[in-house]
Parts: C-alpha cells; structure tokens; sequence
C-alpha cells in the first residue's frame, strides 16, 4: 500500500512540474511540431482498442519512429495530428493482445525489446486474439496463457510482429539490469521472488555468458541481494566474484535451503560478504560494461530480425540514464534516446536532442484535444482505483 500511495505522490508531482500543456488545460489543439510520446507496458485489450479509437475518432495518427526522428530532426515538417507509441519490455500481452488489435485498426507503434532475455523459441508462436475472434480458442483460455503478463514475446513472434510493418523494433538494453549499489545484505533470493526478463531480482547476478531465458531462477536461490540501481544510470557498483556465490549457495543448502529463515541466515551470508572484502568497479568498468550491454542489443536485434535498423534507437529501463550512457549510445551508432517525464522538457519539439526524448504515461491519451477527451480528475481517480486494486496500471 505505502508503494502505491508513493507512487501516486510521484505522479502529483510530476503534474506540476513535467507535463504538457494539453495534459493540464483543455486545449482546442496541440502546438504546432509538439508530438506527444506515449508508453504502454502490459497491454490491457479493451483499454488499448479505447485509446486506439480515440486516436482515430480525435484525427491523430500513430507514426514510426524513424517517422518521428526526422520530425525532431528537423528533416521534415510535422503536420500537427502525429503521436508515438511506445511499448516497453515486449510482454506477451503484446503479442496476445496488442498486435491483433494494432492490425484490426492498422496502428503503427514502436515496441522496445529485451534482447538478452528473448528465448529463439519454440517456433510454433502463441495463440493470440485474431484466433479468439476466429472462434479457435476462448478468451478464457488466452488469459490463463500468461495471466499476470510474466513473459515475453519469443523471437519467432517478434519477427511476425515485425515483417507485418506495423510494429518497430528497437532496444531497452541487453539485460534491463539492476546492479548492487551496496553490500549490506536485505533479502534472499528464494522461491516466489520476482524473476520477470524487466525487473528479475538475480539481475545483478547475470553475465553476458548467460542466457537467462534458459537459466532456472533455482540456480541463483540462497544468494544475498543488497540494495541496487540502474546499470545505465553509470555509478560505481558491486559484483559478486562466483567463488562467493558458491559459498553463499552452499551456506543456504547447509541452513535448510528454501526453508531457510531469513533472520538467522541472512547474519551468515552478510558475515561471508564481508570477509570477501569487496571494492566497487571502477568507472572505467561501468562504461565498458554500459557499452556492451548497449551494443549487444542492437546487433542482436538487427541480426534477429534481419533489419539493420532494428536496435538503432534505445529506451532506458526504468526511465534512468547518466551522461555515460548517452555517450556509450551515441558511441555505437545508435539514434535516439528516450526516457520518462522531465522537469527540464514537458513535450519533445522539432530541434530537440534526440538523445534527451520524454515520454507520458499512456493515461493521458485520454487528454488529447479530441471529442472523447476526459477531465483530468476523471484520469487521475482511474489511476486511484486501479492501483488500490493491485492492477498493474502499465
């Protein structure tokens, strides 16, 4: 409960300090060359084919991203009803959902992959809504598929997504890596931890050997997790050397293993930590790592999907970056940077840095000038509700 009550604190006070004029007065029409970016993570089906027929009913068209990258570069003229969408994570719920309901209303977006976490198979692609409305299977049945919307898209359904034209395909790092900040250990990782490819707890943990879709998150059970951050946002941090880990994960087996109790065990993994005597990285580590991590994206995704343009633009996880990152990106070809909401920028605008791109919460679709335009009270207590509910509101 407090984290949902921080989070709507948070949104307060980005209404104050980081929106767009459309999205705190009614107004008749967006200034001219202003085109919103808007983020979507799971895609909820009836939610996304409302805002998709409030783009169409309100005369506003979905573009590309190389479309939108030369708006804000300044090599074409924006005609005043564009908007980008923007899908983080390439969840299942896109390929279930979104995709279907993209091709019914022919709605292009911009879905930002994790390539070190995507599995090659199996080659036979999931059931989606297209074989709902064919009568093949119930909407039941498609629901229990993924229910809380824990995996992500194969690599044979992001090719299909992508050939289709509909959909580009662009990088949200390799890994979307945590990284320990400190080493003063507050948990475990054991049996129902988060172990989804955006926000896995063992993150810290992976090396580019790694192929985490095909790693059972059992292997790094008994292993001390610390307080992290970002990788991408370029601060000194901690790694674990495997000789440690194997110690830690022999104490846990020795202490009962999953029955583990926290309060007596975790004493012994951090007295193990701390005869280890660890130092952080070096900066220069950070940066070489940030670039490898960037670079492994957008080749994967290029090679993947046959498209040497795949991968050339980058979301960050966690809407967090450094001036490390930007400049490992701009260092390995990429194009575009985006992030969340900024108290420096309300809304991108032709000229604009690339490399500095703001993004709204899909919400305030519902705030763009248009006859299905809502009050922003009517927004804000949606999101009220929804998150006093446990949804997972993106």
């Amino acid at each position: 409960m407090l984290g949902r009550l921080n989070d709507l604190r948070h949104e307060g006070q980005a209404l104050f300090r980081s929106y767009p004029p459309f999205v705190t007065r009614n107004l008749a029409r967006l200034t001219p060359g202003e085109i919103p970016v808007f983020v979507f993570h799971t895609i909820e089906p009836d939610r996304f084919e409302d805002q998709l027929r409030l783009l169409k009913a309100s005369n506003f068209r979905a573009i590309s991203a190389e479309d939108y990258l030369d708006i804000v570069e300044g090599r074409v003229a924006a005609q005043g009803d564009e908007v980008l969408l923007t899908i983080d994570d390439a969840r299942s719920s896109m390929w279930r959902y979104g995709f279907p309901i993209l091709k019914r209303h022919e709605t292009r977006v911009v879905l930002f992959v994790i390539p070190g976490w995507t599995a090659d198979g199996p080659e036979e692609t999931r059931p989606t809504l297209d074989d709902v409305w064919a009568g093949k299977v119930s909407a039941a049945d498609l629901a229990r598929l993924d229910s809380d919307d824990q995996t992500i898209c194969t690599w044979p359904e992001l090719k299909a997504m992508h050939e289709s034209g509909l959909v580009d395909m662009h990088s949200h790092t390799y890994f979307h890596r945590r990284v320990f900040s400190d080493l003063a250990a507050i948990d475990i990782v054991r049996p129902g931890c988060v172990t989804t490819a955006s926000d896995a707890v063992y993150s810290p943990y992976l090396t580019f050997a790694m192929k985490p879709a095909e790693i059972a998150p059992e292997s790094f059970h008994g292993l001390p997790l610390f307080a992290t951050h970002s990788l991408q946002e370029g601060k000194p941090y901690f790694e674990i050397p495997e000789a440690v880990q194997d110690e830690c994960r022999t104490a846990y087996r020795q202490h009962g293993g999953d029955a583990a109790d926290n309060a007596k065990f975790l004493p012994i993994l951090q007295a193990i930590i701390d005869r280890a005597a660890l130092e952080p990285c070096s900066q220069a580590h950070v940066t070489a790592v940030i670039r490898e991590d960037l670079a492994r994206a957008k080749a994967m995704l290029a090679e993947k999907l046959g498209d040497p343009t795949a991968g050339s633009q980058l979301c960050l996880p966690f809407t967090l970056g450094s001036a490390e990152t930007v400049a490992m990106a701009r260092d390995i070809g990429s194009t575009a940077l985006y992030w969340g909401v900024s108290d420096t920028r309300r809304i991108n605008r032709p000229g604009d840095d690339p490399f500095t791109l703001v993004r709204l919460k899909n919400d305030f679709i519902w705030r763009l000038p248009g006859p299905q335009r809502r009050s922003l009270p009517a927004i804000y207590l949606d999101k009220t509700v929804r998150r006093l509910r446990g949804t997972n509101p993106y």
